[in-house]
């Protein structure tokens, strides 16, 4: 049996953008599409879609950053799915909780979009054209049973990992995981998106996140869904300053 067939041990997130279907529905306008939204739609995609993408040699070279060479994602509609293998345990985790705090910055900065999601860490098989294995079915759990909130959240193994290593992620990026990550008031962890990283020095940039985030959180409790004004009454409640 070839051996590059089996299950491998992987880091695995599910991400849910909530707010994706009406998103949709708004690039066609009296029957005609609106080119204008469905750019940006595809760009903002594309950019997620990129924080997980190994790049070819020779883009490497031109520097930013580049996705562990293991990494893969698989994005349909509304739900994205990313994974990473587990050669370098510190890599992999540096790498996953930097990109999810990205890429929950670009859906709010690009779209005005939250989501939510789940990490766990198991087994699973992802490559070009196939997608499954148990921490793929245990991350999308954790997305639509746990996180209930625009965030992601993490399975009790990956944070215990992630403390295993935390001292090598310092050396890697300068950052502790509790800059990225916080204990919430239910016990889960979850990437805080709430928060400026202390690598990220551009006071100019941070400010017109928090206005939109701001934004995001004023345009969604003017919705009359209980269910829907509960998530963004979670998110008033971790505005810097609340």
């Amino acid at each position: 049996m070839n051996n590059q067939m089996t299950y491998e041990m992987r880091v695995v997130v599910f991400i849910d953008i909530l707010g994706f279907k009406e998103e949709i529905k708004s690039t066609v306008k009296d029957g005609v599409p609106d080119e204008t939204r469905i750019r940006n739609i595809e760009h903002t995609l594309f950019k997620i879609g990129s924080r997980f993408t190994p790049r070819a040699e020779w883009e490497r070279a031109l520097g930013g950053h580049d996705a562990p060479s293991s990494s893969a994602a698989t994005q349909f509609s509304d739900s994205i799915v990313a994974s990473i293998g587990m050669d370098d345990p510190a890599e992999a985790f540096e790498y996953i909780i930097q990109s999810l705090y990205f890429i929950s910055r670009i859906l709010i900065n690009d779209a005005g979009l939250t989501c939510s999601g789940g990490v766990s860490l198991g087994y699973a098989r992802h490559n070009s054209f196939a997608l499954f294995g148990p921490a793929v079915i245990e991350a999308y759990q954790l997305e639509s049973e746990v996180a209930k909130y625009p965030r992601i959240v993490l399975h009790p193994d990956v944070f215990s990992k992630l403390e295993a290593v935390k001292e090598r992620i310092l050396d890697l990026s300068g950052l502790k995981i509790e800059d990225i990550i916080s204990l919430d008031h239910d016990g889960v962890h979850y990437i805080n998106y709430f928060k400026n990283l202390p690598i990220l020095k551009d006071e100019t940039d941070w400010n017109n996140y928090q206005a939109k985030l701001q934004k995001v959180v004023s345009d969604g409790l003017q919705k009359t869904d209980p269910g829907v004004i509960a998530k963004y009454m979670w998110m008033r409640s971790k505005m810097p300053g609340n």
